[in-house]
C-alpha cells in the first residue's frame, strides 16, 4: 500500500480473499482514529456487511490497540535484523518485510501454545525443508531468462525471500538489480556476497580514516597522482593569476630528512599550487622533494613530488591553470585518455575488407562474396533479376496451393495488416549459391491485441525432456529419427479474423482494392507459432498419442509393450520408439498430412551434434 487512501480498496480485496480461501467472514474490526478509516464509504461498507468496528480513544492511546502494535513491532524488528546481519541497504526493506512475515507464520508462538500460525490457519504442518538463510549466496537456473544459447546457465545471486504468487525463490542479481524467480536454485548458506563486499569496501576507508585528515577547503596537489586516470588541476589565488607567486626552492633532501616539513606562509582556506610559467626546474626521478600541505605526512617517503611554494595569505580565491601548458609538468603528470565519445567519432574504423574476410565460414567464400551478388533490399532490383523473380513466383504459387487466403472486399472499420517480401540466398559450404529463396512475411508488429490476435504462447520441448528420452532410447538401442517440417507456420489454422494487404507485385488486377482474408497463418503473425503447434498436436492426438502434462511438447503412444515418443521444437521433430516399423508408420502418416523431410538418424539438433556408435550417443 503506497498511500493511506488505498485502505478501502485493499480491505475489500482482503475481505473477499478471506471468504473464498477460508470460508469464514470478518466479524469485528478494531483500528485507531486514522482518517483513512473514517471515510464515509469505508464506514458504509462495514455497516453493509455487518462488521462491528471499534475505535481507540483519541489522543495517543496506542496501547488500546496493543495486539496490532506489538505485532507490527515484531515484524519491524525482524526486518531490521535481516537487513543488518548482511549489511543490505534499506531499499530492500519490502523483501525483508515479506520474509519476516513468512518466518513468523512458520515459527511456533507461545500465544498459540507453541503452535505455528500456519498450522492453525491451514490445518497442516509447514515444510521447513524449503526454508533458506536470508541474503545467502544462491545460484538460480536462468536458462529461461537468457536470450541466447551461449549465455551462462546460472550466476551468483542473493537470496531475497519467497515468491507469493509462484512456488519459487526470489534471487537478486546485485550487479544489475534484476530479481529472478526460479524453483531450481542451489544455495550456499555459508556465503553472504553483499556482506563480504561491504567488509572489503570498508577496509580501505577505515585505514584512510586512521591517517591524515584534510580540511574540507584543502585540495591535495599531485600526491599519488600516478594512481588516477585524470590530470589534477593547478590552482592559484586570483590575486596571483597574472603574475608568478614567489617560490622558495628547497634543495634535495636525504631519505632520512624526508619527514621534516618545509614551513609555508600562514594562510586560511588556501590551496597549494604550482604555476607552470615560473616553476623551478622539474626534479629528476633520482631527486626527492617534499610538499607540505596542512600535514607533513601527506606525501609518503621516497616519492618524487614537486617543490612546495610559499604563498601569501589569501582567503577563498582560487583559479585554474592547465598544467599541460608546461611540457615539463606534462611529462610527469599522467595523461588523460581521449575516447571516441570526446572526439565525436563514435563509429570504430574498419578495414575495407573486414566484413568480407571475417564474416565467412569457408575460405572460398571470400572470393564468391566479392564476385556473386548480395541479397537485394528493394523490390525493383528483385523484379529485374530472373532468379529472384522465379523465387517470388514459387512462393506465391505455394501460398495459393496451400489455400492460405481468399480475396474479399475491404471491410469497413477493420484493421488490415501490411506485408513485405524477404529475400535470402541459400549457399553451399564453398560459398556458391544453392538457391534463391523469397518469403512473404506479415508485419506482425502492426497487429492489435484483442482484434488480430489473442494468445501467442507456443510451447517447445525442454532440454531436460530431450536428455530423458535420449537416456531411455540409448540403453534399449531404439532408433532416433529426426524430421523437419517445410514452411511449418504456413500450416497453422487461424481462429481469429485477420486481413492482410495483397502481396506487392501480385495484386489482382480484377479486384485491386480487395484484401486477403487469411485462413492459415503466415510468417510474421504473432499467433503463427501457436497456430502451427495447435494443429500438429491435434493431429498427433488423432493418431492416438497423448500429450504429456509435464512437458506439452512431448507426445507418447503406448499400446501394450509398444512405446513411441515424439518431441516437438517448432518445426524440428524427434521420434523414437521400441518398434522401428511403428515409428516408420507414424512418419508416413505425418508426411501425408504435412510436407515433412525425413533426415534419418539424429545427427544435429538445436545446435548440438549427435554421434552414435557402439559405446552410446555422444553429444
Amino acid at each position: 500500500m503506497r498511500f493511506k487512501s488505498n485502505v478501502y480498496s485493499i480491505f475489500q480485496q482482503y475481505k473477499v480473499l478471506v471468504e473464498n480461501l477460508f470460508s469464514c467472514t470478518i466479524q469485528q474490526l478494531q483500528y485507531d482514529n486514522g482518517g483513512e478509516y473514517l471515510l464515509t464509504k469505508f464506514q458504509s461498507s462495514l455497516a453493509k456487511h455487518g462488521i462491528f468496528h471499534r475505535l481507540t480513544c483519541p489522543t495517543y492511546t496506542s496501547p488500546q490497540n496493543g495486539i496490532a502494535e506489538r505485532k507490527h513491532r515484531h515484524i519491524q524488528e525482524m526486518r531490521l535484523t535481516l537487513l543488518a546481519q548482511v549489511c543490505l541497504p534499506n531499499c530492500y526493506w519490502v523483501d525483508a518485510f515479506l520474509t519476516s512475515v513468512y518466518l513468523i507464520n512458520h515459527l511456533p508462538t507461545k500465544v498459540l501454545n507453541n503452535i505455528t500460525p500456519y498450522f492453525v490457519l491451514h490445518k497442516s504442518m509447514p515444510r521447513y525443508s524449503d526454508m533458506r538463510t536470508f541474503s545467502c549466496a544462491c545460484y538460480p537456473y536462468l536458462r529461461s531468462y537468457e536470450k541466447h544459447k551461449l549465455a551462462f546457465r546460472s550466476k551468483q545471486c542473493i537470496f531475497l525471500g519467497y515468491s507469493n504468487q509462484q512456488k519459487g525463490y526470489r534471487c537478486l542479481d546485485f550487479a544489475t538489480g534484476r530479481v529472478f524467480i526460479s524453483r531450481h536454485v542451489v544455495f550456499d548458506e555459508d556465503t553472504f556476497p553483499h556482506l563480504d563486499k561491504s567488509h572489503s569496501s570498508t577496509t580501505p576507508a577505515s585505514n584512510q580514516s586512521s591517517g591524515t585528515t584534510f580540511s574540507s577547503n584543502i585540495v591535495p596537489l599531485i600526491s599519488h597522482a600516478q594512481h588516477f586516470n585524470f590530470t589534477p588541476p593547478v590552482i592559484i589565488p586570483n590575486s596571483y593569476a597574472t603574475e608568478s607567486p614567489p617560490y622558495t626552492e628547497t634543495p634535495p633532501l636525504q631519505p632520512s630528512a624526508i619527514e621534516t616539513p618545509i614551513p609555508t606562509a600562514s594562510s586560511t582556506n588556501h590551496v597549494l599550487l604550482t604555476d607552470p610559467s615560473s616553476s623551478p626546474p622539474i626534479p629528476t626521478p633520482s631527486s626527492t622533494y617534499h610538499m607540505s600541505l596542512s600535514n607533513p605526512s601527506f606525501c609518503p617517503a621516497m616519492s618524487p613530488v614537486l617543490p612546495s611554494p610559499v604563498l601569501p595569505s589569501s582567503t577563498n580565491h582560487v583559479s585554474l591553470i592547465d598544467p599541460s601548458s608546461s611540457p615539463a609538468m606534462s611529462s610527469i603528470l599522467p595523461r588523460q585518455m581521449v575516447t571516441r565519445s570526446q572526439t565525436g567519432s563514435l563509429k570504430p574504423k574498419e578495414s575495407p575488407g573486414f566484413k568480407t574476410f571475417y564474416s565467412t565460414r569457408h575460405p572460398l567464400q571470400v572470393l564468391s562474396s566479392i564476385v556473386i551478388e548480395s541479397e537485394p533490399t528493394c523490390f525493383t532490383k528483385v523484379v529485374s533479376n530472373p532468379h529472384w523473380k522465379a523465387a517470388l513466383g514459387r512462393e506465391f504459387d505455394a501460398l495459393l496451393a496451400n489455400n492460405t487466403w481468399s480475396l474479399c472486399p475491404r471491410p469497413s472499420h477493420t484493421h488490415v495488416v501490411r506485408n513485405k517480401w524477404v529475400y535470402k540466398l541459400k549457399r553451399h559450404p564453398n560459398g556458391s549459391i544453392n538457391r534463391y529463396k523469397a518469403r512473404l512475411v506479415a508485419k506482425g508488429f502492426e497487429q492489435i491485441p484483442g482484434i488480430d490476435y489473442f494468445d501467442t504462447f507456443s510451447p517447445v520441448v525442454k532440454p531436460a525432456t530431450i536428455r530423458l528420452i535420449h537416456s531411455l532410447a540409448v540403453p534399449f538401442k531404439w532408433n532416433i529419427r529426426q524430421l523437419d517440417v517445410s514452411n511449418a507456420f504456413l500450416h497453422g489454422i487461424l481462429d481469429e479474423e485477420v486481413y492482410m494487404e495483397q502481396p506487392k507485385g501480385y495484386e489482382d488486377h480484377t479486384f485491386p482494392d480487395h484484401v486477403c482474408y487469411l485462413h492459415k497463418s503466415i510468417y510474421g503473425l504473432k499467433q503463427a507459432p501457436r497456430a502451427w503447434f495447435k494443429r500438429l498436436s491435434q493431429q498427433l492426438i488423432d493418431f492416438g498419442f497423448s500429450e504429456s502434462k509435464m512437458d506439452y511438447s512431448l507426445f507418447t503412444y503406448n499400446s501394450d509393450t509398444l512405446y513411441v515418443f515424439v518431441l516437438v521444437y517448432v518445426d524440428d521433430i524427434i521420434i523414437t520408439g521400441s518398434n522401428s516399423q511403428t515409428v516408420h508408420y507414424f512418419i508416413d502418416q505425418l508426411q501425408n498430412m504435412f510436407p515433412i523431410k525425413d533426415l534419418g538418424e539424429l545427427s544435429f539438433f538445436l545446435g548440438v551434434e549427435a554421434l552414435r556408435n557402439q559405446a552410446g550417443l555422444h553429444l
